[in-house]
């Protein structure tokens, strides 16, 4: 409509509907997570912000069965400790535990959780750059891990408080708040700041991916729209 500016996001399921006799239902799809994942650029747009990542994944309930992952150890990457790009350690449930590195490095197990913090971002450190970091949550994705993902752009440097673009994923059923309020399922949010350059055609290609494989696209309608709306149904002709 003219003269209503466009909400500066973008919401698709991040789950695909299939059919399944006598209903259809919907089911999670590693490898567009893993499509979606990749395709977050190195940089941004011409002004070419640069991507880091925040988030938490942990391992899935078969892995832990099978003691292919370790329960209550942390790989964490990106700008821990100091500038440090990965560390080991041991959650808080656990904390009397020795991290055991052994089991990563020699018996290939995997962790119960892997942690970003900036990935990817590190003024100090560039051991680990953000394809690393991108490709390394790509992996895990790929062998189930589920959980949140939020990779940014940096619009000024060393400032990551806010980002012009950026793409924020849960990976898995998760309890929000408002505007998203109680158990929600997983999906993809796609924002931009036209405030600090940020633009839809920057975050199009993402756009892009999930209407290519379907994904159910939707908009977030906040309280105070609902309560607009019963206003305007039930309005009373008072003179």
């Amino acid at each position: 409509m003219k003269g209503v500016r466009e909400k500066p996001e973008l919401y698709f399921e991040l789950q695909k509907e299939v059919a399944d006799f006598p209903r259809h239902r919907k089911i999670d799809d590693a490898d567009i997570m893993q499509e979606l994942i990749k395709a977050i650029p190195l940089v941004w747009g011409a002004q070419a912000w640069a991507s880091w990542l925040d988030g938490e994944l942990r391992a899935p309930s078969r892995l832990l069965r099978d003691q292919g992952a370790v329960p209550d150890l942390w790989l964490e990457i990106g700008d821990f400790n100091a500038g440090y790009p990965f560390a080991v350690s041991i959650s808080d449930r656990a904390k009397d535990l020795t991290p055991n590195i052994a089991a990563l490095l020699i018996r290939k197990r995997n962790p119960g959780f892997v942690r970003f913090d900036k990935a990817g971002y590190l003024p100090r450190n560039r051991a680990v750059t953000f394809e690393t970091a991108r490709e390394i949550a790509g992996y895990y994705v790929l062998r189930g891990y589920r959980g949140h993902l939020y990779f940014g752009a940096a619009a000024r440097a060393g400032d990551l408080t806010k980002s012009p673009v950026s793409c924020d994923m849960q990976l898995d059923v998760w309890e929000g708040y408002y505007p998203e309020a109680g158990t929600q399922e997983p999906r993809i949010r796609l924002q931009w700041d036209e405030g600090l350059g940020g633009r839809r055609e920057h975050i199009e290609p993402l756009a892009a991916i999930c209407r290519t494989h379907g994904l159910n696209e939707y908009e977030i309608i906040g309280a105070a729209d609902h309560y607009r709306k019963f206003e305007v149904q039930f309005e009373l002709p008072f003179e």
